[in-house]
């Protein structure tokens, strides 16, 4: 009988422990409740400012790109502009030999 008296107090004292953790949860969820909708706004205006955020670093890498572009091609045409220069002096140059033969003869 002792055995039984012990068992039933063990489960009441148990039913009284979840009892009162169920109060506290829900204390703590009463506390929450009445700021939730703040939080829900603020996350969704972070989620727009996160959005814009990503977009603009997408922009960014995109303009990086075409500036890399840019920097090879202008490289390119600098190479094109030496060569075009070295040609005409030495066009020039031929020129001249041409003229200074044709006046010597």
């Amino acid at each position: 009988m002792d055995a039984v008296s012990r068992r039933i107090s063990d489960e009441g004292n148990r039913t009284d422990d979840r009892a009162q953790e169920l109060a506290l949860t829900l204390d703590r969820l009463e506390d929450m409740s009445s700021s939730l909708p703040h939080v829900i706004d603020r996350l969704l205006t972070l989620k727009t400012m996160h959005e814009r955020g990503a977009d603009l670093r997408r922009e960014v890498t995109q303009m990086e790109h075409i500036g890399s572009a840019i920097d090879v091609r202008l490289r390119e045409s600098e190479i094109a502009l030496d060569i075009i220069r070295k040609n005409l002096q030495d066009n020039l140059q031929i020129m001249t030999d041409n003229c200074s033969f044709l006046t010597s003869r």
